[in-house]
Order: structure tokens, then C-alpha cells, then sequence
């Protein structure tokens, strides 16, 4: 049984092998747990909006540390904990991460439904020359 279910997510995983470059997948319900905003006042995470961004450009925003110390990032931009989408409307944010993090069942599902994409050249270039707002 167990190589049955690892044979089919293993078959998904190589027929949706192409989502992690492509913004992953959004799901709202996901981003906005309440698990969420209790990791973020835990920590405490805070996102300050400095200035009005306009939803018809697209956007890189660098995060440092990385590595490791990604709770602040993960926080801001994968889920609505910090009201990301009242402070900054019609733009939609996608964090990029190690492409390792993709490999590692269900954890994969996580990060791809929170709309995380991989950190790579086809990446980049999908969400610039994409849609506006990404």
C-alpha cells in the first residue's frame, strides 16, 4: 500500500513538475488560517508599508537574512497574516525559494498552494514578462 501511494505521488509530482517555476498555485483559504497570524504576533512579524506600489508594474523585493531566518518573508509574502493584500491591493506576491524544498513530499503541496516558486533564471523571467501585479 505504501508504494502505491508513494508511486502515485510520485507520478504527480512529475506531471505538475512545472508549477514551482510558474507562480505555484494560490489558494486563499490556505493563506488565511489563523495559524498564520498567531506565528506572526509569536514572533513578532510586522509589515510596514513605506510607499503605494502600482498593481500595473511588477516587483522583486529582496529579504535578508535568507537562508534559515525566512520566518519574516514567509510570513509577509506567502500568507495574509500581515494583510499583505489590504496594504499593497492587486498585487500578488510569490516568494521564491531553494528548489530542494519542492522535492520533499507535501511539503511541496504546502509551499505551491501558498503560491512559493522556485528561485531560478525561467522563475524570474515568467513573473517579470507576466501578468502585471505578480
Amino acid at each position: 500500500m505504501t508504494l502505491l501511494i508513494g508511486l502515485i505521488y510520485g507520478s504527480w509530482m512529475y506531471i505538475d513538475r512545472y508549477t514551482d517555476v510558474r507562480g505555484g498555485r494560490w489558494s486563499n483559504c490556505l493563506r488565511r488560517l489563523s495559524i498564520w497570524s498567531i506565528v506572526s504576533n509569536y514572533f513578532p512579524i510586522k509589515l510596514i508599508k513605506t510607499e503605494d506600489l502600482d498593481p500595473n508594474r511588477n516587483y522583486i523585493f529582496g529579504y535578508h537574512p535568507h537562508g534559515a531566518l525566512t520566518f519574516g518573508a514567509g510570513i509577509n509574502f506567502l500568507t495574509e497574516a500581515t494583510h499583505f493584500s489590504t496594504l499593497f491591493p492587486g498585487i500578488r506576491p510569490h516568494l521564491m525559494i531553494l528548489r530542494y524544498i519542492f522535492l520533499v513530499p507535501f511539503s511541496r503541496e504546502l509551499f505551491l498552494n501558498l503560491g512559493a516558486c522556485h528561485v531560478s533564471k525561467e522563475s524570474c523571467q515568467y513573473f517579470l514578462n507576466g501578468l502585471s501585479g505578480q
